[in-house]
């Protein structure tokens, strides 16, 4: 727990300092309350101080965040980087429809969103947008191949790199 701690000691220095990755780590522990006593607003402030130059990775955080903690808001959030494009945060939409969280599931929307999130490269709205796609057996025969090369795909570069844009999840 010392190393755990010295480590957290440092982040909270950098975060201080204004850097935006040391702020986002300690928006997450701050979020989540493992390491640290979990107080929500330090962890939105801490999202929000990253954003400057973190942009839409910092709001994809603070998004995630939101809906870990019941916040029904965090599409506000994510709105503008979904009709920019941003992969992440496009996943993340069509993960809150495809679960149904804070209201009934629509498949059709998540369908949607990972659809155009894949469109912009993220691989695993791809993996989802092909397991969501309504085919026959044989549509399903035929494109099995294709789905096993990209959920493949799609675990080594998470193992690679997971802060990648095109996993990041």
């Amino acid at each position: 727990m010392a190393r755990s701690q010295k480590a957290l000691s440092q982040w909270q220095q950098l975060a201080d300092c204004g850097d935006p990755d040391a702020q986002i780590v300690m928006a997450w522990n701050y979020a989540n309350g493992k390491i640290v006593a979990k107080d929500f607003d330090r962890a939105v402030a801490l999202f929000r101080a990253a954003e400057p130059a973190k942009g839409p990775l910092a709001r994809f955080n603070l998004a995630k965040a939101m809906i870990l903690n019941s916040d029904q808001s965090y599409d506000t959030v994510l709105r503008s980087d979904c009709d920019a494009g941003f992969g992440p945060a496009l996943y993340l939409m069509g993960v809150v429809e495809e679960r149904g969280i804070f209201h009934e599931r629509n498949l059709d929307k998540a369908l949607q969103y990972f659809s155009r999130a894949a469109r912009n490269n993220h691989l695993i709205a791809e993996v989802f947008a092909w397991r969501l796609q309504r085919k026959s057996i044989w549509g399903w025969i035929t494109t099995l191949p294709y789905g096993l090369r990209l959920t493949i795909k799609t675990i080594v570069l998470y193992a690679r790199e997971p802060n990648d844009l095109r996993v990041l999840s």
